[in-house]
This record gives structure tokens, sequence and C-alpha cells, in this order.
């Protein structure tokens, strides 16, 4: 989506996606031109201090490309992001413009993204408006630390490394009562057993590959592979406990397995925006 925001004071133009880190730049940009922050949390007073579609601090489309100021765009890996939309918005909010509740898992959404397109502004791609224009520099939320220490540097502006803080390569997250097949469970499921896991884990070889195909053009602009941007962190699957000594039996062809990370490669995909 086309989000911009302009600092005349900096002489910068921010591009934001919903969940993208939105919140986290948006208070950055408060903080730095003084204005009063929202306490820690509090993401719907950080977008209405500072809206996505703000006239005042817009720029527009057709000028983009030819403005002077420095100009940068937050993005996210479109696979971790999917499953980011889906435990806030279809599981704990069920608040969302697909129209999913709890009772859907996160396979039957992918189903509904796949047969109706995606109308959610957290799950629209991500380079949906934004093609065609120039950026000066593309920060990966998977490394918003120095992305961001970057664009501070262009414009001058002090960098504070404790404004971006995220959770998104700490160790995997899995918590309450492992579910088996994460990815046919529920809303009511994951809620009921407080079984919030490492967001790889809700994807099989086939759910990877489909959302793929539906962010196809955000994985390309942007360099992204599976699982992440090459060099970043790889958390190995958990190994299912073993109840017995006997060697397990071969699942049937029908049951799919888990999906393989990609090897890891010493490049870094460099992104066609820029």
């Amino acid at each position: 989506m086309f989000y911009a925001h302009r600092s005349d004071r900096f002489k910068f133009i921010m591009c934001t996606n919903g969940r993208c880190g939105s919140t986290l730049t948006k208070r950055w940009y408060l903080a730095i031109h003084g204005r009063d922050l929202p306490v820690p949390g509090d993401h719907t007073s950080v977008h209405n201090a500072l809206p996505y579609e703000d006239e005042d601090l817009h720029v527009a489309r057709a000028s983009f490309n030819g403005h002077p100021y420095f100009k940068f765009i937050v993005v996210r890996n479109p696979w971790e992001r999917l499953v980011s939309f889906y435990k806030v918005w279809v599981v704990s909010n069920q608040s969302n413009h697909e129209g999913l509740g709890r009772d859907c898992s996160f396979e039957k959404m992918v189903e509904q993204i796949e047969k109706e397109g995606p109308k959610d502004a957290h799950v629209v791609p991500q380079l949906e408006g934004v093609e065609g224009l120039k950026m000066d520099k593309v920060v990966y939320l998977e490394d918003i630390k120095s992305g961001m220490k970057e664009v501070c540097q262009a414009c001058n502006i002090e960098f504070d490394e404790s404004q971006f803080s995220v959770r998104i390569f700490e160790a995997p997250l899995i918590n309450g009562n492992p579910i088996k097949d994460i990815h046919k469970a529920t809303g009511h499921e994951i809620v009921e057993r407080d079984y919030w896991p490492e967001w790889r884990l809700f994807y099989t070889e086939s759910l990877r590959d489909r959302v793929s195909k539906i962010y196809a053009k955000d994985i390309e602009a942007f360099g992204y592979q599976w699982p992440s941007l090459d060099g970043d962190v790889e958390y190995p699957r958990p190994e299912p406990a073993k109840e017995t000594s006997e060697p397990a039996e071969k699942p049937p062809e029908a049951v799919e397995k888990p999906a393989e990370p990609a090897k890891r490669s010493s490049k870094r995909r460099k992104s066609s925006l820029r």
C-alpha cells in the first residue's frame, strides 16, 4: 500500500505498511518531531496521532520520484507478516476486513485470500501502490536497527537504538499446550490452549508455496527467501517427543510434511526498488 509521511524538518519521506512495524516507526517519527508519545503498547493512539493517510504530511504518488527528500520504506518477511496478521487480527482481535474470526484456521484463511484476494490493509501486498517508485533505502523489519541507523545518518538525525526494539528474532515463542498441525487449528483452540508458536510452525511445504504465489511480487522485489532474508538466524523446528523406543511409522502420503528451511546463502539479495 502507498502510505507516505513527509518530514520537512528532516527532509525525508517514510513509507509504511500494516504489520510491518508501522507502530514502531510512527512512534519514532513522533519522537523526533517532539510530539507527545502515547504509552507503549497503545497502538490505536499512535495511529490516531499519525494516521496512515495524513493529508498534511502526505506526498502525492505522481510527484514521489521527483521529490528531493530522502525516501525509504519499511518492509517485512511476507510469510511471517501473514502469520502475524492471523494471530493478531483474526484470533486475538477478531476485527479485520477479511471477515474472519476464531472459527477460522490459518489454512482456511489462506484459502480465502487465494479465492478472493487480500482485502485487509494488513495483508495487501507491500509492493501494491509503490511499484515504480524509487527508494533511497529499503529497511527490513528483521534488521530494523541497522536499517534505521542508516536512515538517521542520511537525514542527520540522532540515532537512539532503544527506539527500535523488536522481538522478531528472539527465541521462538512456544507457550501453553502444543497443538499438532497448528495450521489446521481454529482460533478457539489456540486461545484455549494458550499456544502461540513461532511463525514457521504454521507452514507446511504446500502452504509455504501457496503463500509464496500470493506475495510473489513482494518476495522478488524485496529479495526475501524462505525462511527469511539470507544470513538471518534460522531456528530449528522442535522435534516431537518420542512415546516409545520403537521407530516411528512412515506417515501416510496424504499427510503434509513441515516446510524445510531453505539453505542459507552468504549473500543477501538486493531490493529492486533502489
